[in-house]
């Protein structure tokens, strides 16, 4: 959660400081949910897979980031 909000400190528009206030904020209850989910899943493969689900558009993010 932490790197997918870290991504999106690259939006324009606020100063550094106020996004990054906003989006470690907003980080929380979906890390929470996260939680919830894995806590909830049937088996301890459909959880992997579903945060796997979530970590793939992050790490597609970073690896864009850092080759540019």
């Amino acid at each position: 959660m932490a790197t997918l909000m870290l991504n999106l400190m690259w939006l324009p528009g606020l100063s550094l400081a106020a996004l990054a206030l906003i989006l470690l904020l907003a980080s929380f209850p979906l890390w929470v949910a996260l939680a919830y989910f894995c806590y909830a899943a049937s088996s301890l493969r459909r959880a992997w897979l579903g945060l796997a689900a979530l970590a793939l558009p992050s790490l597609l993010l970073n690896a864009f980031a850092y080759v540019r």
